[in-house]
């Protein structure tokens, strides 16, 4: 719903939108929201299997549709958090992060994204080791 309202505002398509107000001014020159079943979307896996999710992927390009590199992805990041978007005293006034369904476990959202708390039953590694970073 939130790509068909930034659409109508900007009165262009998404992908474009993307383009000139996040892709540009990070400097992300290998991301792209694809919308066709003729560009390239990565597989995913699972275990040895190749799962085919090329639908799901054009039909959701305005929550987690985009194809990006790992680099890119961390330039994003950084970007995102480190106020090069918009000013990041927005995030630090609204750090309020709701739980998901129970049934989500340790998932909470808040300001567009999920924070997952990690520790060492989920991910096997003692306190302070690196997985308690950025949790």
């Amino acid at each position: 719903m939130l790509g068909k309202i930034i659409e109508n505002v900007t009165n262009e398509a998404l992908k474009d939108s993307y383009q000139k107000l996040i892709f540009e001014p990070l400097g992300l020159k290998n991301i792209y929201l694809p919308t066709s079943e003729k560009e390239f979307i990565p597989h995913s896996f699972y275990k040895e299997k190749k799962i085919f999710r090329n639908n799901l992927i054009l039909s959701i390009p305005a929550c987690g549709g985009g194809v990006s590199t790992a680099r890119e992805m961390m330039m994003f990041l950084k970007g995102f958090f480190g106020g090069k978007l918009f000013d990041k005293t927005i995030l630090e006034k609204n750090q309020l992060y709701k739980p998901l369904q129970i049934t989500m476990g340790g998932i909470h959202y808040g300001c567009g994204h999920m924070q997952i708390k990690l520790n060492g039953i989920v991910t096997g590694f003692k306190k302070g080791s690196m997985s308690s970073i950025g949790a």
